[in-house]
């Protein structure tokens, strides 16, 4: 079966987008959101805008959500999802020498938390998901760095 044309089509298939074929007002293209039928770069250009605008109020709600039942349960989840990627992507799995190597750069995250009251978290050089490759969870992929540069560096490889 062909992708849906009407919003009608997309929304019987369960499809949160659909393409009409013809472009918006704007000129940006055909994909539309099944939900409202608006086209999906219009509706992402005015969301940049407004939380360039409401910067206080996008983290007011982002906490409000995040102290909300579905909230934790997304947040457990996720976490669930982050360890279960990163045992999977372990390629020492139960080597003694891994996992002696893992569990001392965790300490020695802790240790210079405590140490210099910055924030360390255990980095992976590689990310476990990145955009173009996947690393995995091993002695020799995991460095100690301040949060602050790892939240900077999010799924990339910089610094490499």
């Amino acid at each position: 079966m062909s992708a849906p044309k009407t919003r009608k089509e997309a929304l019987q298939l369960g499809e949160k987008i659909y393409d009409t074929g013809v472009v918006c007002k704007n000129n940006h293209g055909s994909i539309r959101y099944s939900s409202n039928g608006y086209c999906c770069v219009c509706s992402n250009i005015k969301l940049a805008e407004w939380r360039a605008v409401n910067k206080e109020k996008e983290l007011l709600y982002k906490k409000q959500y995040r102290n909300t039942c579905r909230g934790k349960a997304l947040r457990t989840k996720n976490q669930q999802d982050r360890e279960s990627r990163k045992i999977n992507a372990s390629i020492y799995e139960g080597e003694e020498f891994n996992d002696f190597c893992l569990e001392e750069a965790y300490a020695l995250s802790e240790l210079r938390t405590q140490m210099t009251g910055i924030r360390y978290h255990v980095d992976h050089v590689i990310p476990l998901r990145g955009k173009f490759v996947c690393g995995f969870h091993s002695w020799n992929n995991v460095q100690v760095i301040p949060a602050v540069e790892n939240i900077k560096k999010s799924n990339s490889m910089k610094g490499l």
